[in-house]
């Protein structure tokens, strides 16, 4: 098992003079960079190694961890995911870019911003629907509450934000007032940051993204 207090001292002390991790100029270093991100990778999947460690060293494996794939190219377009331009999951980003999608076949869910259905688990049950003519889903009305929570929870993991033009579009100036006044303390202790009509986290935003993306949740007594 790879020493990660060691790992982490060495990632400690090239901040302190480096200010970044560095780039690697030839083939040695990389090499090394490989073997040691490797290591990182074996000793943290121990479960007892993250129990036994404070939020503080898990703050920092986080963000070794993005600096190492971002130097190799890669972009953190989601708060659990990484990926090189154009290899993205095409699937998940329906999700987390809140875009309408079509279930086909037993079990399969389908969603169109203002609706959520989901087909009938028996396979038999779905054919049988489908030859008579005959409903084989189940669905819900969204209310406007459970649209822009859903929104703001699935927009907020990733590296494009929230689309303040999306908001007022579909949540209107009330929606759009609540996101802009509330994203003001959160920018002030530079936990998130606007890039033109978009709300984003910044790194230390990211590593708390629960409690920030929980205080946008409007109450279902509201």
């Amino acid at each position: 098992m790879v020493d990660i207090s060691s790992i982490l001292n060495k990632y400690r002390n090239e901040k302190n003079r480096n200010g970044a991790i560095p780039l690697s100029q030839d083939g040695e270093k990389e090499k090394n960079k490989h073997e040691n991100f490797e290591g990182i990778i074996a000793s943290v999947a121990n479960i007892e190694f993250i129990k036994n460690n404070d939020d503080k060293i898990e703050s920092e494996l986080y963000n070794l961890f993005s600096e190492k794939l971002i130097s190799n190219g890669y972009r953190h377009y989601e708060i659990s995911n990484y990926a090189k331009p154009g290899f993205e999951s095409k699937h998940n980003l329906k999700y987390w870019e809140y875009e309408n999608y079509l279930g086909l076949g037993p079990s399969a869910h389908s969603f169109n911003n203002y609706s959520r259905q989901w087909n009938v688990k028996n396979v038999n049950s779905y054919i049988d629907s489908i030859r008579n003519n005959k409903s084989f889903h189940e669905g819900e009305e969204l209310s406007i509450r459970t649209r822009f929570n859903e929104y703001i929870m699935t927009s907020l993991r990733t590296m494009w934000g929230i689309d303040l033009d999306f908001v007022e579009r579909e949540f209107e100036k009330e929606g759009y007032d609540y996101i802009i006044n509330l994203a003001g303390k959160f920018k002030g202790y530079g936990l998130m940051k606007q890039d033109k009509k978009n709300l984003v986290l910044t790194n230390q935003g990211k590593i708390i993204s629960d409690n920030i993306i929980s205080e946008f949740m409007i109450p279902a007594d509201e």
